[in-house]
């Protein structure tokens, strides 16, 4: 227990927020020299799946004493999501619905700075892609056997897209891409 007063300990904890506010405007200005870095080597897209990857690996790492990993990947996706934006405009076509679980599992990977927009059919996920230069595709490959999923599976059986991340678990999810040089961009950094 703590001999400190009310107004004590909220005076300790508006230092701690400035603090945190501080560092995630250095941070800030860090991605924006990262997308400049990013430009010079030639890399076009804010998101790199393999990057992504390794700031959340080492955070699963990290040594707690109160908050969950759960809780503080939930922090570092909103605070990547905006660092990301930054750089470019975060944007992902999600494939078969205009909300639900499979927006909501989009928005829970690339946060809310992250445009989200869906496609009903196949062809306006591809069109999206196509339309909108950075665009990624977000996808699920749950067991479906709609004329949406079987026309997914066959472009990328068929090198039309490309998955530049997986998530292996139940449902499975993939980001993807209408360029193999996403997926290479993505091995490089």
């Amino acid at each position: 227990m703590t001999s400190k007063t009310l107004e004590d300990l909220r005076k300790d904890l508006d230092t701690i927020d400035s603090k945190i506010v501080e560092l995630l405007d250095q941070r800030a200005l860090m991605a924006l020299d990262l997308r400049t870095a990013k430009l010079a080597a030639g890399i076009e897209h804010a998101l790199v799946p393999v990057r992504e990857s390794q700031v959340f690996a080492r955070l699963a790492n990290a040594r707690l004493n109160k908050l969950t990993h759960q809780q503080l990947e939930q922090i570092f996706v909103e605070i990547v999501s905006a660092c990301r934006e930054l750089q470019a405009h975060n944007r992902v076509c999600v494939l078969d619905e205009k909300a639900g679980w499979v927006n909501a599992s989009a928005v829970n990977r690339f946060g809310s700075s992250c445009e989200v927009v869906a496609a009903d059919t196949f062809e306006d996920f591809t069109s999206e892609l196509n339309r909108v230069p950075g665009t990624f595709g977000f996808a699920s490959f749950t067991p479906d056997f709609s004329y949406e999923r079987l026309n997914f599976i066959d472009a990328l059986m068929s090198e039309r897209l490309y998955v530049v991340e997986e998530f292996n678990h139940s449902p499975e999810f993939c980001v993807v891409s209408n360029t193999a040089r996403d997926l290479s961009e993505a091995g490089e950094i």
